[in-house]
């Protein structure tokens, strides 16, 4: 099971967040999630799956935005800091 979840963010502006996986090069079918985004907006947004791993597979999580949209850490005062990306993976046995 994978779960990638970026914190996208962005300060006056129009356009889009796309996430995606791939494992050894390939695109992950059905894993891209988008988020159009205006103004002033923040969100988290989440890919996650059951993906048929073997031992030494290279994972990669996939990004693009335009405009200035992207991955934003925030750290507020006496808070825990809101990472820019959680990434879980773990094995869900056979």
């Amino acid at each position: 099971m994978i779960v990638a979840a970026p914190q996208v963010g962005c300060m006056m502006c129009d356009g889009e967040f796309r996430l995606w996986l791939s494992v050894n090069g390939k695109y992950v079918e059905n894993s891209n999630v988008l988020l159009n985004v205006d103004d002033s907006i923040k969100d988290v947004i989440i890919s996650q799956g059951a993906i048929p791993l073997k031992a030494g597979d290279v994972v990669q999580v996939m990004m693009y935005g335009d405009n200035g949209i992207g991955l934003e850490a925030i750290n507020r005062a006496n808070e825990p800091l809101v990472p820019a990306i959680i990434f879980t993976m773990y094995k869900v046995s056979n």
